[in-house]
């Protein structure tokens, strides 16, 4: 029996990227613009980090996924898994990083529209986290037992949260987004190479 995971869940968790973020910079009080364009910097650079060691663990959930839904045993991929687990963890770290780069920005002297932007971002970073941290334990249950011998229900039901949770940290970027959009003058997001 093979295990049916819903593609439409994985499509999602595969589609999650972070939108980039920017400041224009000219309409914040002076004196907080550059400690708050410093913090928009070391977030960008923290989650372009994730987002590189985030795809090198998709491209491993990919083969494994497609092994398991064929019916074959992922169990040969074992190192990949593991690889896989630490490299969602360390992304992790680095969003995290992020995450408390952007909430500094809620308590600095700059324009309201920059301080709702940043708290929103850092709410969809913390939907992200905990997405992740449920992904990793898919991980871990593949790890333990990578043919899901009487573990394929708890896997589906892992999945479907990680999909979930990817899709309510997708909501919170959309909303981050539409701040930005609202505010072009004050916000700015640049392209990072992502894709959305």
């Amino acid at each position: 029996m093979t295990l049916m995971i819903n593609p439409r869940n994985a499509v999602v968790v595969l589609a999650v990227t972070f939108l980039s973020l920017g400041l224009s910079g000219c309409s914040l009080f002076s004196g907080s613009q550059e400690e708050a364009s410093t913090a928009f910097e070391a977030a960008n650079a923290s989650i372009d980090r994730h987002n590189q060691l985030f795809a090198e663990a998709r491209d491993t959930y990919d083969a494994v996924r497609t092994d398991i839904e064929s019916g074959e045993d992922p169990g040969g991929q074992r190192r990949d898994i593991v690889q896989a687990r630490q490299n969602l963890q360390e992304a992790r770290g680095h969003l995290r990083a992020a995450g408390e780069e952007l909430s500094s920005i809620t308590g600095m002297n700059v324009e309201e529209p920059v301080r709702e932007y940043a708290d929103t971002f850092t709410r969809a970073v913390d939907e992200q986290l905990a997405a992740e941290a449920t992904e990793v334990r898919f991980y871990e249950l593949l790890e333990r037992n990578p043919s899901l011998d009487g573990s394929r229900d708890e896997a589906l039901e892992l999945l479907e949260q990680v999909g979930a949770g990817y899709a309510s940290a997708e909501e919170e970027y959309a909303r981050a987004q539409r701040l930005a959009n609202e505010n072009s003058d004050l916000i700015s997001p640049t392209d990072s190479g992502n894709t959305r």
